[in-house]
């Protein structure tokens, strides 16, 4: 089991725009100082693509913050409804089990490159409950694709807050705070792109693509700034 450390983030920088470039070395310094997961784990690859893709996430009192992207010459990007089938687009998702000791839900936050978000929790791959009234308040999804044609090539990337009402909501007690454990993965898919992909940071067991698989999650510990 893989160990990624959130380290604390004093604030979360909004810096993707539309139509803009992204560039992982110049990030804020915010942005910069957290662990980078890189989802290197193209355990059902078939075809020998196999895109970079990486992850970073940090905490506060606001909730957790992420940042994802992926360097692609291009994307898949027609879901335009919060709520849709983004694993059929480039989409980047983060799956995270806040309360691993004491309860078996997860989230599965999945954003398209375009930021159109689909939010569930649950205990396993069916039975799932839709997250309603996407975008949540004070989840600022942001992205740097605004349409699939006018991408260039680079790197996408998709950045939003998990907020800390959402995560109480459903999991009462849950406070954040250096030493706090969850577990989670991070991956990348484009189920009907033209270079379907399936890239994770911890490893699953699994002969088939399947990204709920909660007992394949690697460590998430919250932890200082400096980690």
């Amino acid at each position: 089991m893989k160990r990624y450390s959130i380290r604390y983030m004093p604030e979360r920088p909004l810096f993707l725009k539309r139509d803009a470039e992204f560039d992982p070395a110049d990030l804020p310094k915010a942005w910069a100082n957290l662990e980078e997961a890189v989802l290197d784990q193209y355990i059902w690859d078939q075809t020998g693509y196999t895109p970079r893709a990486c992850a970073r996430v940090g905490w506060n009192e606001k909730g957790l913050h992420v940042l994802m992207y992926a360097q692609e010459d291009k994307v898949r990007a027609r879901i335009r409804e919060m709520g849709g089938m983004v694993c059929t687009d480039s989409c980047l998702e983060f799956f995270v089990k806040p309360a691993p000791e004491r309860d078996a839900r997860y989230f599965n936050f999945e954003v398209n490159a375009r930021g159109v978000m689909l939010a569930e929790i649950g205990t396993a791959r069916r039975n799932r409950f839709g997250a309603v009234g996407l975008p949540f308040e004070g989840m600022e999804i942001q992205a740097n694709v605004r349409e699939e044609s006018a991408y260039k090539g680079g790197w996408w990337a998709v950045s939003y807050t998990v907020p800390v009402n959402l995560l109480s909501e459903h999991f009462p007690g849950l406070k954040l705070e250096a030493g706090v454990r969850m577990e989670g993965n991070f991956y990348t898919c484009a189920d009907l792109s033209d270079t379907p992909h399936y890239g994770t940071w911890n490893r699953i067991d699994s002969p088939v693509p399947d990204y709920h698989r909660p007992e394949s999650f690697g460590e998430l510990v919250l932890t200082g700034e400096n980690g």
